[in-house]
């Protein structure tokens, strides 16, 4: 059976119904202590019946319950206020700016003008061009090993091999400068 934490007038209890059904004895855990006791009487517009516990009596007088609110309950005259306490649930809210992260991760480097970058990480397998070399827009320049497939690393622009900073077994991050077409 589930456990409920209600408040009786401000003070916390920890019940957790056992056993119960209508007409026959019960047996509820209240803070770790096990009480056992018999509900005798019927509801009548308002719930009115009599609680038995360890040969006491108790007159118990209920008109609703409401998980949500508190509500009252009359136990021999006296009123008690009571309270399901509610696990709070926390809502977070994402603001639509574009300036908040979602989650630490790295940002990605936007390459310059003539800049090579690494698309991702991984080793350098082969280098196609050394500095000096003329390059075509789309030339296959070195080719980079990630998660066991090879990826050819292209050309961002025509021109000439200004530097290149990578040899073969160089491990690169993504983001890293590869080589710079000028």
């Amino acid at each position: 059976m589930k456990e409920h934490e209600i408040l009786v007038d401000g003070t916390s209890y920890k019940v957790k119904i056992k056993e119960y059904t209508v007409g026959a004895p019960f047996s509820v855990r209240i803070n770790e202590k096990d009480v056992e006791g018999e509900i005798s009487g019927k509801p009548a517009g308002k719930t009115l019946f009599t609680a038995t516990i360890k040969g006491k009596s108790y007159r118990v007088e209920l008109k609703t319950i409401d998980r949500r609110l508190p509500f009252q309950v009359r136990i021999n005259q006296i009123p008690f206020t009571v309270q399901f306490k509610v696990a709070e649930r926390k809502i977070t809210r994402i603001p639509t700016s574009s300036a908040v992260a979602l989650a630490p991760r790295p940002s990605r480097k936007i390459a310059g003008e003539g800049e090579v970058l690494a698309p991702m990480a991984g080793k350098i397998v082969s280098v196609k061009v050394k500095k000096g070399d003329r390059v075509n827009l789309g030339d296959v320049l070195c080719t980079l090993e990630a998660m066991k497939m090879e990826n050819e690393i292209a050309a961002t622009k025509s021109g000439e091999v200004e530097q290149v900073r990578i040899i073969e077994g160089t491990a690169v991050n993504e983001g890293d400068l590869l080589i710079k077409i000028r």
